[in-house]
């Protein structure tokens, strides 16, 4: 089974997208490594900086789907040739995840879900970003059976439904994390 190595320089790849990301310069690149439909390397370089977006990507079938800043990509393979783009987040995207025939995205802002063809099917906003970083390692998001767990950067915990309906919060209830 043949291993892919394709680097490609993200403005080349965004080069046809309606709506280009700006912030992009000519020295960012992704790079990926693939054999069949599995990943073993996905990094992105922006701005003299390495990512891991191993966290942040998939493939399905001949496509590539990756978060890249706050976009996820789709990308055909092998050559990594745009097929859409879609801004998921207005900060950043953390990670990318399968669920159903979709995908979750954790961004800094929300959590999104879309479709295979770039789609937002809706997005969930909670009281602060998506990040923790309190020392008890609860996971910012965490897919269960019947609904997403969300936890945010003040300890807020949130079930959000698969529709992307809140199903219950705990905002204002627990106490302020010590800093």
């Amino acid at each position: 089974m043949p291993i892919y190595n394709f680097d490609r320089n993200i403005i080349e790849v965004l080069a046809h997208d309606e709506q280009p990301n700006p912030s992009f310069t000519e020295s960012d690149k992704l790079t990926v490594i693939y054999k069949a439909d599995s990943i073993i390397t996905c990094i992105a370089t922006i701005k003299d900086a390495a990512y891991n977006l191993e966290d942040s990507s998939s493939i399905e079938g001949s496509r590539l789907f990756v978060c890249v800043d706050n976009y996820v990509l789709c990308l055909q393979l092998p050559n990594l040739e745009l097929v859409w783009s879609t801004e998921v987040d207005e900060a950043t995207c953390f990670s990318l995840h399968k669920l159903e025939d979709d995908f979750i995205t954790r961004g800094e802002l929300c959590i999104a879900r879309i479709d295979k063809n770039g789609n937002i099917k809706w997005q969930f906003r909670g009281a602060d970003i998506f990040l923790n970083l309190n020392d008890d390692d609860t996971p910012e998001l965490e897919i269960k059976s019947d609904h997403l767990s969300l936890t945010d950067f003040n300890g807020t915990k949130y079930k959000v439904g698969f529709d992307g309906t809140l199903l219950y919060d705990n905002y204002g209830k627990q106490k302020s994390p010590t800093r």
